[in-house]
C-alpha cells in the first residue's frame, strides 16, 4: 500500500458493548479491541490476535498503527508472539561440588 494513501486513511472507532470496541477505516472493518481476562486483546480483519494492551487507548492505538503500517511504539504494545520471556530456570545454576566421598 502506498504510504501517502495510508497516511490518509482515517480509522473511525464505535463501542456497540462495554468491554468491545470496533473499527472501521474506508467504510470497512478494520478490526476491534476486546477486554479479556484483564486485558485488552487487539484483532485484526480477519480476526488473528495483534496483541494485547493494558488500556484502551493503547489498544486502540496499536490496531491503528498495525492497520495503517505505522511502527509499534512500545514494548508494552507489541504482540504477545514478540515477547520472549527469560524466565529463570534457563538460567543455569551454579557449580556444586558432590559431598559424597
Amino acid at each position: 500500500m502506498d504510504s501517502t494513501l495510508s497516511d490518509r486513511r482515517v480509522i473511525h472507532w464505535s463501542s456497540p458493548d462495554s468491554e468491545l470496541w470496533v473499527a472501521n477505516g474506508d467504510g470497512e472493518y478494520a478490526g476491534m479491541v476486546e477486554f479479556m481476562e484483564g486485558r485488552f486483546e487487539v484483532r485484526n480483519s480477519i480476526g488473528a490476535v495483534v496483541g494485547t494492551a493494558t488500556s484502551v487507548p493503547a489498544a486502540r492505538e496499536m490496531l491503528e498503527n498495525h492497520v495503517l503500517g505505522r511502527p509499534q511504539r512500545s514494548l508494552a504494545m507489541r504482540s504477545r508472539t514478540s515477547l520472549v520471556p527469560f524466565p529463570r530456570l534457563l538460567t543455569p545454576a551454579p557449580y556444586r561440588r558432590s559431598s559424597v566421598a
